[in-house]
């Protein structure tokens, strides 16, 4: 009898805590997860582009892996664009002195690293404004559909595609990752 007892005390306590734990862990299906998740992915990525944009010097900017391809400080200037337009589309409007021939413009390591520090912000602008029901609406971009969730996942892709970019630059101009010297 004791213990037919404990096992429906068990049964019942587990049954009221389950919605407890789902709600206390942010809903990891839904917003308050999937952007904490996001941000942290955004955050090591940024972080990362940061530290090789310190490492280079001003005359490494101009590294290319070829004549066909952007430099360095091209890619970097180009995925600060592409947080602005992307966090744009999520409601967080860029400054109002970009240009489209901002890979042209920006060319000095401080510069850039200004430009790349100031649309990392914006994207962060994005995460804080999105409630947790609007991740999955839809908006118009690239010619289609997207979801909120969706648009986020591009940015994280893209941050990584060029994150990696940047590696295989710093490493073609002699200059190793800072998180890899020492190990």
């Amino acid at each position: 009898m004791k213990a037919r007892l404990l096992v429906t005390l068990l049964l019942l306590m587990t049954c009221l805590a389950v919605p407890a734990l789902a709600q206390d862990a942010g809903d990891a299906g839904g917003a308050g997860g999937y952007l904490s998740d996001f941000l942290k992915d955004f955050e090591g990525a940024s972080d990362k582009l940061l530290q090789l944009a310190e490492a280079m010097s001003q005359e490494q900017y101009g590294y290319a892996a070829s004549e066909e391809v952007r430099n360095f400080g091209q890619v970097l200037v180009h995925v600060a664009g592409a947080n602005f337009f992307l966090s744009r589309a999520l409601g967080v409007e860029p400054p109002a002195e970009l240009s489209q021939n901002m890979e042209e413009q920006v060319t000095s390591k401080d510069e850039i690293i200004a430009l790349l520090k100031k649309s990392q912000d914006h994207v962060r602008q994005a995460v804080e404004k999105t409630p947790s029901a609007k991740l999955d609406d839809e908006i118009e971009i690239f010619g289609g559909k997207r979801t909120v969730r969706g648009v986020f996942m591009i940015i994280a892709g893209h941050s990584h595609e060029h994150l990696g970019q940047g590696i295989a630059y710093a490493r073609g101009a002699g200059v190793a990752p800072p998180w890899s010297q020492g190990g």
